[in-house]
């Protein structure tokens, strides 16, 4: 697993008014059909029972079991921010499913 947080977005969430209890979450979508898409996103939420909590340049994060597991086989994943699209992952994973093999 090879996150890196650019200095944009790790000022953005130092400043970031989170609520009690909760903690910045990367979450990862699957979609698509035969060939998957895998979307990254930066949200804020309670934590959940099973979560890996992890630490990039002193900000904490939480990651889900099903993150996690797509995580571990990415070589990198960056974090950025814009002010005028917010937070915003820079890895985009893509893998075809469809089993095409003769049988």
């Amino acid at each position: 697993m090879n996150i890196t947080l650019t200095k944009l977005a790790q000022k953005a969430l130092q400043t970031e008014t989170i609520p009690e209890g909760q903690l910045p979450r990367l979450d990862a979508e699957l979609t698509g059909g035969c060939g998957i898409s895998l979307t990254y996103s930066l949200i804020v939420d309670e934590k959940r029972p099973m979560d890996t909590i992890i630490e990039i340049n002193g900000i904490t994060f939480q990651i889900d079991h099903f993150t996690k597991r797509y995580l571990d086989t990415e070589t990198s994943l960056v974090i950025d921010y814009c002010a005028d699209k917010g937070y915003f992952i820079e890895k985009y994973y893509q893998t075809n499913t469809c089993d095409v093999s003769d049988r």
